[in-house]
């Protein structure tokens, strides 16, 4: 095994992943993020951590100041109802209701998905990157994949996957992934920190999206946290809210807490070039 540099750990967290990409920004003004040669995220730090490695962070912040609500919930309604009157045309009527919605998983990641496709190069990427999954059958189990040992498309299906929100997307069974149902990665291990100490990496840079994070998981010498200061919000008011005055404020919010660390940052970088 290669000697690893930095590692980077990406939180999930739906539209809070804004504040990822404004500490992505942060860590490139610092001129930190050649020395990043593995990531990884779950759920919508995934997203990211392919985001990052292939886009320039401009890029990254436009795709992320443009995102519309549309995009994390983009309803499927011929989805909807076809699931349903293939389990039991009786379930047909519950087309337009929340829970047949649910049910079926009606909310599609087709929005995601030409996201990725438009945006992200997997041929350009430069670091080891990985993404953790939930067993569809068994949500205490995760996976992680390393991406570098896929093809481009099922890059894409493991991070779909990682992404894939229980009951909302992709019903009760998941994204399919060499013949398995898995789920979002953020159900079994949302901030994946020692997932990445076991791929080898002893410096760590973990971004969470939570204001109060477990302070003995994240109690590490060879590691540094990088906290939102302020109110980002949970499910209902940050995950799946977006509005472009929210999603500037959570990306200005992750640039200035991470530009606030930058004698820590430089020193770690000091440390890993030697």
């Amino acid at each position: 095994m290669s000697e690893r540099k930095i590692g980077l750990v990406l939180s999930g967290g739906g539209a809070k992943g804004a504040y990822e990409a404004g500490v992505w920004a942060g860590l490139t003004e610092l001129g930190l993020t050649d020395s990043i040669d593995g990531i990884i995220g779950s759920s919508v730090g995934a997203l990211n951590a392919v985001l990052f490695d292939t886009c320039d962070p401009s890029t990254s912040e436009q795709i992320w100041m443009s995102l519309k609500k549309s995009d994390l919930l983009f309803l499927d309604k011929a989805r909807v109802l076809a699931a349903l009157t293939a389990f039991n045309p009786v379930f047909s009527v519950l087309s337009a209701s929340f829970w047949g919605i649910v049910l079926s998983g009606g909310f599609s990641q087709k929005r995601l998905e030409a996201l990725i496709s438009d945006n992200v190069d997997f041929g350009k990427g430069k670091r080891s990157l990985y993404a953790v999954c939930t067993h569809a059958t068994d949500f205490s189990l995760s996976e992680v994949f390393c991406l570098n040992d896929y093809t481009p498309e099922v890059r894409k299906e493991i991070v779909l996957a990682s992404s894939a929100l229980p009951l909302i997307y992709r019903g009760v069974f998941g994204a399919n992934v060499n013949g398995a149902g898995y789920l979002d990665g953020g159900i079994s291990d949302n901030t994946p920190r020692m997932k990445l100490r076991a791929q080898g990496w002893r410096q760590t840079i973990t971004v969470w999206l939570t204001n109060k994070p477990d302070r003995i998981e994240r109690s590490d010498d060879r590691n540094i946290d990088i906290i939102p200061s302020g109110e980002i919000g949970n499910f209902l008011t940050g995950t799946i809210r977006v509005s472009k005055k929210k999603l500037r404020a959570d990306y200005e919010l992750g640039k200035q807490d991470t530009l606030r660390l930058k004698s820590q940052l430089l020193d770690m970088m000091s440390e890993a070039e030697k």
